[in-house]
This record gives C-alpha cells, structure tokens and sequence, in this order.
C-alpha cells in the first residue's frame, strides 16, 4: 500500500508502466509468488493469489494489474507438462526480473482461440513461426518471455499447439507499443516471420493447444474477478 498509492496518480498522469514499482513487487517476492518451489518460487495457489491483488487493487487496480499480468503470462507454462521448459524459464524469471507476456489475440480476433490464423508449420522435427499477434500485455519490453499460441495449418482447434520464444534474435518484428488506458499495462505487437522454433519450446503438443488456451483463460479469469 504504501508504494503503490502514492505514486498511483503520478502513472496515470503519466500515462506509463510503473516499472520501479514493477521491480519493487518482484524485488518483494509479490510479484511470480505462484512460481513452484521446485524452480525457486513461493508456490502460492490462486486464492493466495487473489487476496495478494485484492490488497495491491485497494490502492490503485491499474497497478495491482501490471503486478498481475505476470501470472497470465506464466500460466501455460505452468499448466504444461513440459518439465524442461518450466526448469529452464522458471528459474530465469525467479531469478530475474522480467515482464511476460501471453501472445494470443491477433488483429483479427480478440480471445476467440479457435480462430487463429498464426502458423507453426513442421519443419523436421520443429516449427516455423509465422503470423502475427495484437495487443498483447506487457508485450512492448525487451525483457519479455513470450509464450506464443499459433495454430497448426490444419482449421481446427484441435490442430492448435504452443510454443515458447525470446522476443529476440532472427525473425521477430515488433510494432509500436501502446498503453491500456488506466490499467497500467504497456500492450505491444509482434509479427514472427518465419521465426524458427526448436522441438523442446513446444508447450503444448498439436492436438493440445487449444484445451491449455482454455484452462489459461479459466485460472486467470478467476483470479481478476472476470470469471465466477
């Protein structure tokens, strides 16, 4: 409370991400409080979760928002079986601070995951990445993780499969980032193209893809107060 509602007015005058604030959360241990402790997190579930964004929102909800959104970020990684993967990015981020982001919605669609037009083609026995995604949070920093839903060619949502990037190095354009009005959140856009993704980067076989989607959007809807 006592950093966060002081400074609430000053961002919103801004119009910008509280980044020292940000730092400050993680720098706590509030921020990624649901990392497991296998990988060196807290472990916390969702209704910890939800009583540590209650009180940041009683200060200012734009702020316990940006403190949140790394949690939606996260959460395919956590809710897959990747094993490696979660070793490999959940330490990184309980060890550094970071900003993630969850790649979904695309110019042409919102949340409707079934209609993806983002393609991971096989190429061996990995992907080539080629699409582009829209307003995605915390999607405009350098530092930012991006787990990247595409869609296999086949159209269906059974065909959907995940992925997980750098938003760095060969075959990655971003555009122009842009502020969520009041929320607090920097939302950017990236178009992979032709962007090469490595077999053990896959989140979510095909065939998979889809059902994690929607046990992302379940948890974390939950946990913001947009589901029951």
């Amino acid at each position: 409370m006592r950093e966060i509602l002081p400074v609430a007015w000053h961002y919103d005058t801004l119009d910008d991400t509280p980044l020292p604030v940000l730092r400050k959360a993680w720098e706590a241990g509030i921020m990624n409080a649901d990392i497991p402790t296998q990988y060196g997190g807290k472990g916390f579930g969702l209704v910890e979760n939800v009583l540590i964004t209650e009180e940041l929102a009683a200060a200012c909800a734009g702020l316990a928002t940006s403190i949140f959104d790394n949690s939606l970020g996260m959460e395919p990684l956590r809710l897959s079986t990747n094993i490696e993967l979660k070793k490999k990015y959940f330490t990184e981020i309980a060890q550094n601070f970071k900003l993630i982001c969850f790649a979904t919605s695309e110019p042409t669609m919102g949340s409707d995951v079934s209609g993806i037009r983002c393609l991971a083609q096989r190429d061996g026995e990995d992907y080539i990445l080629n699409g582009t995604k829209y307003w995605i949070t915390n999607g405009g920093w350098p530092t930012t993780c991006l787990f990247s839903p595409p869609s296999i060619p086949q159209r269906s949502t059974r065909g959907s499969a995940r992925s997980s990037l750098k938003k760095t190095g060969r075959g990655f354009r971003s555009g122009a980032a842009f502020q969520a009005r009041t929320a607090r959140i920097e939302h950017g856009g990236h178009s992979p193209q032709r962007r090469p993704v490595p077999k053990e980067n896959v989140l979510a076989p095909p065939g998979e893809g889809f059902v994690l989607a929607m046990k992302t959007f379940a948890r974390t809807g939950r946990r913001s107060g947009l589901l029951p």
